[in-house]
């Protein structure tokens, strides 16, 4: 049996609404039940902080990091 724990991600996106939208877009894609998302302005201009919450195991954490990689508005991806 797989092992699910909270875990937790920071991502750094462009600030535009298409970024929001992908990001957003890709976590129902993937049905990955949010426990906490919070999104705020970066310290560096015109970029957004999104932090995630989420139950999920290492594989699936994993494999949503390399897909939020690939996503052209995905600046940065911090998973823990």
């Amino acid at each position: 049996m797989v092992k699910k724990e909270q875990r937790t991600m920071t991502i750094r996106l462009l600030r535009q609404g298409d970024a929001l939208l992908r990001v957003t877009g890709l976590l129902a894609r993937r049905s990955i039940a949010l426990d906490e998302l919070v999104l705020c302005p970066d310290e560096e201009q015109g970029l957004w902080s999104m932090t995630l919450r989420a139950n999920a195991d290492e594989a699936e954490w994993r494999q949503l990091e390399q897909r939020l990689l690939k996503l052209v508005d995905v600046l940065q991806v911090e998973a823990g």
